[in-house]
């Protein structure tokens, strides 16, 4: 299995034109045991929405704006 071993990946949300985090691709990911960190998300928006999506991690240059989403969130 290609995943095996894999705790965690660590990935853009998309490449180009190519979107690569998808709620199948968390979904995926997830049935595997693997956990779903995407970078760098620096835009609200996109960070409500993958975090809507079930990802496990952010990455990010505009933590002010990561701070406010989650304190929202909790």
């Amino acid at each position: 299995h290609a995943l095996a071993g894999l705790a965690v990946v660590q990935v853009p949300e998309k490449s180009g034109a190519l979107r690569i985090v998808t709620p199948r691709f968390v979904r995926a990911m997830h049935s595997a045991g693997v956990e779903v960190h995407v970078w760098t998300v620096n835009e609200l928006a996109a960070m409500e929405r993958l975090l809507a999506w079930g990802v496990d991690g952010l990455i990010t240059d505009r933590t002010d704006l990561a701070t406010a989403l989650i304190s929202r969130r909790t």
